[in-house]
């Protein structure tokens, strides 16, 4: 069965494969090596208008029809599935704004498109990939403009864009209901590009992370009321997948074509291995394949153009299209035998090339199974109650590290086998980490041991106390001996045995990747699934209600605070140096006045106004001081970060001090200039 194309169809399809062989072709091994594809090459699609195929002739562009745009993806696919999603990603982003802006937005969307430019569709987050209900990127209204922060992950053309469109959270507690999209030039202040995912397959599109630190988009650039965003989120996703799925389908086209050739070609015992049945078997089960998704696909984009939103279609055609593509792929290469592994041969790229469109089509998407009907209404009654469960357990963890342990709790208990993960997901505006890293990697965070001094520490250690082994500090020895949080700190607070919350979180994880991904899922998952669940969280709640008991030393909160702020504020320590002395001085200045046993600089500056050594205007601006310094230590969410006018400011109440300190120099403007 094969598909009735017209006559211009067809003229545009030979005209497709032409330039593709001719004009791609030639460089996409080099370009798939690297892992990277240069600006210029993208040159030729933009000739041919592949950026602007299906956009309504009244923004410029040809106005196809969905159907027909998916014939030429196909053929270009053929050639490179890559470069081919690169202008894909491009007109879904355009869509967006046709279908939810203004004329206005969707004519200035189509502008910068229609000279030569990409477009990015940013919703990806490290903590929201199945769920893009769970980002947490934030749009704060403030005037005529709305203040963007996030980090995006994973975003196609991230590099290569000119615009993009982007969703944020504009009423955070209202959940996916508060989520809104915006457009977002790439030359505003404060977008920047982070680093560039060196992927296995689809080399030759660009992904990256996306970075919005404090952008600020004028009202006008909102699409859409405020809140719609995530609706306008899921119509673009069934859009995507039905054109990544048209990409697979060429995929697949090409595999078949190259098993076909080399079939004819390869002899074994003087004969062309076609002739063999078992050969014949394989190609005739991989054309089926091949036919039956391109129908699948055709009828989607038949649908679309109709103005149905093929949210069922959409992903019964993203299951059933990855299935094929990954057993033709894999069926190509078992035709080539050993040389099929080759690079020597396309069909081991092929193969790269389909899982990366696998990852396409099944990131950001709305956790929706449809492998069967079963799995379907089990992976829809199952979904609440992992969400629920898993954000249980963050809250769990990150709380206990927050109040007891302080802002600052990542910089020692953090499992090395995670923190190559964070260190790429890290969001600049936030510090719950818990919240940024995947399932499985919460047991990681609990029962990896580790320690925050490294063997070269201990060995450097060791050699500078060996002559007085004997005088050793065990408090600091121990200090070198590896332990996981759960046994510093959160055995005592969960009552279960560890090893067996391990392996019921683990198993867990095993049942969520099935219905996050799209994989079977029946009955007997589903109850094994209310059970685990219905174990492990009465005894998270159990424990969360117990961390109001939990005592850390304060000291040790403190200095891990301090020191973490150090390093990540060029200021802080020369703040926290000026302020030791500071507050030295005040308690100096309150014992010379017979006051003693105040555990800091606020009770010591309290007493002296009390006894009225120090006047009220000189105990506020102490105070102040004291509550800049509590702030940036315990208080994340409100601090200030400390500048050079904050540290000159701090300098100057030091000099004003000075009677009384002999640490302080006589002059406040040598306090300042030492401190710089």
């Amino acid at each position: 069965m094969a598909l009735l194309y017209t006559e211009e169809q067809k003229e545009l399809i030979a005209l497709v494969r032409d330039m593709a062989e001719h004009e791609i072709k030639p460089y996409v091994q080099e370009a798939d090596e690297k892992g990277e594809c240069p600006r210029e090459l993208f040159d030729w699609g933009f000739k041919m208008g592949l950026h602007m195929l299906e956009i309504p002739a009244q923004y410029g562009g040809t106005g196809l029809s969905y159907e027909t745009t998916a014939m030429i993806f196909e053929e270009l696919a053929k050639v490179d599935a890559g470069y081919a999603i690169t202008f894909v990603t491009t007109f879904v982003a355009l869509r967006n704004v046709i279908l939810a802006g203004t004329p206005e937005q969707a004519q200035y969307f189509a502008d910068i498109i229609n000279r030569g430019s990409f477009a990015g569709f940013a919703l990806t987050e490290p903590n929201a990939g199945s769920d893009p209900a769970g980002i947490r990127g934030t749009a704060v209204l403030d005037g005529d403009e709305y203040v963007l922060n996030a980090t995006k992950t994973f975003i196609t053309n991230g590099a290569l864009s000119d615009i993009y469109v982007g969703f944020f959270k504009t009423s955070p507690e209202a959940g996916h209901k508060g989520i809104s999209a915006f457009i977002i030039d790439r030359n505003m202040p404060g977008v920047s590009v982070g680093a560039h995912e060196n992927k296995m397959g689809l080399r030759l599109s660009n992904t990256t992370d996306l970075i919005f630190e404090n952008v600020r988009v004028p009202r006008d650039r909102m699409l859409g009321p405020e809140g719609s965003g995530f609706k306008l989120a899921l119509n673009a996703l069934n859009l995507s997948r039905a054109f990544v799925a048209t990409l697979a389908v060429g995929i697949m086209q090409r595999a078949l074509d190259e098993a076909v050739k080399y079939a004819k070609e390869r002899k074994q015992f003087n004969t062309p291995i076609i002739n063999f049945q078992m050969v014949q078997a394989l190609l005739a089960d991989m054309a089926i394949k091949v036919e039956a998704s391109r129908c699948l696909v055709n009828n989607t984009m038949r649908m679309m153009d109709a103005g149905s939103l093929v949210q069922k279609e959409g992903s019964i055609t993203k299951t059933f299209v990855t299935d094929c593509a990954q057993e033709v792929t894999s069926n190509a290469v078992q035709v080539f035998g050993g040389y099929g592994y080759s690079r020597e041969y396309p069909v081991e790229k092929l193969m790269r090339d389909v899982r990366g469109l696998f990852y396409k089509l099944s990131l950001n998407r709305e956790v929706i199974t449809l492998y069967d009907g079963i799995s379907g209404y089990y992976g829809e009654k199952a979904y609440p109650l992992l969400h629920r469960l898993e954000n249980k357990m963050r809250k769990l963890l990150t709380q206990f590290m927050f109040v007891k342990i302080g802002d600052d709790w990542d910089k020692e208990n953090i499992p090395q086998t995670i923190e190559s993960i964070l260190e790429r997901k890290r969001d600049s505006n936030t510090f719950d980490y818990l919240y940024q890293i995947d399932f499985i990697h919460l047991s990681d965070f609990l029962f990896n041991k580790h320690s925050p001094k490294s063997q070269q520490d201990l060995i450097a250690f060791l050699q500078q106390n060996a002559e007085s082994l004997e005088e050793l500090d065990l408090e600091e020895l121990r200090k070198y001996i590896p332990k996981s949080n759960w046994e510093k700190y959160f055995q005592n607070i969960v009552n279960w045995e560890g090893e067996q919350l391990q392996k019921c979180w683990e198993r867990l994880y095993a049942l969520r990747c099935a219905v996050a991904h799209n994989n079977k899922f029946n009955s007997t998952d589903y109850k094994e699934l209310c059970l685990l669940c219905n174990k492990i969280e009465p005894v998270i709640t159990e424990a969360t209600k117990k961390l109001d008991h939990v005592v850390v030393s304060e000291a040790d909160r403190q200095e891990l605070s301090e020191e973490l702020l150090a390093v990540s504020n060029e200021h802080y320590g020369e703040f926290l140096a000026v302020y030791q002395k500071f507050e030295t001085a005040v308690s100096l200045l309150a014992n010379q006045n017979d006051i003693y046993g105040c555990k800091n600089a606020a009770e010591f500056v309290k007493e002296l106004a009390d006894k009225d050594i120090i006047n009220i205007q000189e105990a506020e601006e102490l105070s102040s001081v004291c509550d800049f310094r509590n702030c940036l230590v315990h208080s994340p969410d409100k601090r200030r970060l400390p500048d050079e006018k904050v540290l000159s400011q701090l300098a100057v109440v030091c000099g004003e001090l000075r009677k009384g300190f002999a640490i302080f120099p006589a002059s406040p403007s040598a306090t300042a200039e030492r401190i710089r």
